[in-house]
């Protein structure tokens, strides 16, 4: 690698790192992955910057903004990919699963975090719906993960036999109690 692709790429992980910060995301550990990750699409935005003829001319803002084309391209990229694991290992934990999660959080370039195991709800709670002449009723459980809010939501579409697929977007507090019901689209 010759200096100038040392200097682009140092350019680069210096333009990502300040985006990252700024968001609030100052984990050393997440950034360098993250730029790890995405040296692939960084390396061909240095390529595509060694071909100008004028390369000691090159602008701070013609550095970023051939970056940012190769990063959209990353990010594009790695979305699908974590959203793939995160439905993924849903599937794993769920047998017969009917859920596309879409309960996650987003990090700074609105990439999907693999929340599951975090708790969705604090205090003792459970599940309730009623279709017709059939209630739901889940277990009562303490400050369940949302691998657990799942799986009662794919209990309660196995009871009712529910044959299509269902996006999981919220849960919402019934009026009494500790009771919460499911907020899903029918896919």
């Amino acid at each position: 690698m010759s200096d100038f692709s040392k200097y682009l790429l140092f350019k680069m992980r210096q333009f990502i790192t300040f985006d990252l910060e700024k968001s609030g995301n100052v984990d050393e550990k997440y950034i360098n992955t993250f730029i790890n990750k995405c040296y692939p699409y960084l390396d061909k935005a240095i390529n595509v910057l060694l071909k100008n003829n004028n390369i000691m001319e090159l602008s701070d803002e013609y550095i970023y903004e051939k970056m940012m084309i190769e990063l959209k391209k990353f990010i594009d990229k790695e979305y699908d990919e974590r959203i793939k694991k995160i439905n993924f290992e849903i599937n794993m934990n769920i047998e017969q699963s009917r859920i596309i999660y879409n309960m996650f959080e987003y990090d700074f370039y609105s990439l999907p975090i693999n929340n599951l195991e975090d708790v969705a709800i604090d205090g003792i709670i459970k599940f309730t719906c009623n279709e017709g002449d059939i209630t739901y009723n889940s277990e009562y459980m303490q400050n369940p993960k949302w691998v657990n809010v799942c799986k009662c939501c794919n209990d309660m579409l196995l009871l009712f036999d529910e044959k299509d697929y269902v996006v999981l977007s919220g849960i919402s507090k019934l009026m009494y109690g500790n009771e919460y019901r499911f907020d899903m689209t029918i896919r």
